[in-house]
């Protein structure tokens, strides 16, 4: 009875309702109850003031909490080498009178660990730049369109959702979904900020766009489990294609807009192949490789080649900046991926 009574002294409020939270990891519980009770006592002092504390949405406002949970401790250099395991759950309850209820959000071991392992510094501006995109649009003046991609202020944040952290609780069943928005998506937006940049500028672009592949490669090995030769296998096509896009830069537009069907990427990567093999050089994917990246695996339930394709053209992306393409050719960098089918490949593209 007594731990019934003091729950809602670890527990924070969100949308009228209690958010409870239980983890595998004793010593995680622990963390994320001491940084909520802290929270508890702000928001009564607030009350005393007549200010009203918001708390973000129950998603949000976990995985905030697990983020500030990790920084704080690898700043602080404590027990580095440790990492939270396990899974952790959310329970969102209602004592409501008129509608009683509880909401249940799970978060798998392997989520967990993409959470903790992106706040390293490998890591952390990639997470941080896809954070900064999905706040909700802000409020804009009378007259002025409202913005999207603008991070609030930290005092602004508590009560807000984030996109991008409430789709994690998705994973790993929304996978394909997850990498074309946050990944595939934040990369284009770099790519297309890219061009007129001075040195200076395009040296700190670079250190957004590498971090980024290396999100996405975070995401393959803990969230997906993909095996280490498929993910190498997928990094060598876009690097690849990446050497020659450099000597024929039209090429970018048709590898960017066949993207929804699997004939045409066929069709597509058997032209450039037969290309190189006319000028002597090897194709420019095996059929061992072929198979690893596009068709069933062993660490795939089914052949998922749009996903495939997808981290193929990151990987592309990030290659060809690291090697100035876009401010060389900047009427390629505003080129929308294709949503629909794409046409018929054209041949007399692929021509030097």
């Amino acid at each position: 009875m007594t731990a019934i009574m003091a729950i809602i002294y670890g527990a924070l409020r969100s949308q009228g309702k209690l958010m409870v939270i239980h983890a595998d990891d004793r010593n995680l519980l622990r963390a994320i109850v001491q940084e909520w009770v802290q929270t508890v006592q702000r928001g009564i002092h607030l009350s005393k003031l007549d200010q009203e504390q918001t708390i973000a949405p129950p998603k949000s406002a976990l995985v905030k909490t697990l983020v500030d949970l990790e920084r704080k401790r690898l700043r602080l250099g404590s027990d580095e080498t440790r990492r939270y395991f396990g899974s952790v759950t959310l329970y969102h309850f209602s004592n409501s009178g008129q509608g009683p209820s509880i909401e249940v959000y799970p978060l798998p071991a392997p989520i967990l660990t993409f959470i903790t392992e992106s706040q390293t510094a490998e890591y952390y501006l990639a997470w941080n730049e896809i954070k900064r995109r999905y706040w909700p649009k802000s409020k804009a003046k009378k007259g002025q369109p409202s913005v999207a991609g603008e991070e609030p202020p930290p005092e602004q944040q508590g009560g807000l959702s984030n996109r991008f952290y409430n789709d994690l609780f998705g994973l790993p069943g929304n996978a394909k979904y997850f990498v074309r928005t946050y990944f595939f998506g934040t990369m284009r937006a770099l790519v297309k900020s890219s061009g007129g940049l001075d040195g200076q500028r395009q040296v700190f672009k670079i250190a957004q766009i590498t971090p980024l592949w290396q999100l996405t490669e975070l995401f393959l090995q803990e969230v997906l489990t993909l095996r280490t030769e498929r993910i190498e296998d997928i990094k060598e096509l876009g690097t690849r294609l990446a050497d020659i896009v450099m000597s024929n830069s039209p090429l970018y537009r048709r590898i960017l807009q066949t993207r929804r069907n699997w004939s045409d990427i066929r069709r597509l990567l058997r032209a450039i192949s037969r290309q190189e093999t006319a000028l002597n050089r090897a194709p420019v994917v095996t059929l061992d490789q072929f198979l690893s990246i596009f068709e069933m695996g062993e660490d795939t339930e089914y052949a998922d080649w749009a996903l495939a394709w997808d981290l193929v053209i990151i990987k592309l992306m990030e290659e060809l900046y690291k090697r100035d393409f876009f401010n060389k050719h900047p009427e390629v960098a505003d080129i929308e991926p294709e949503d629909e089918d794409a046409a018929a490949l054209n041949p007399a593209e692929l021509a030097s």
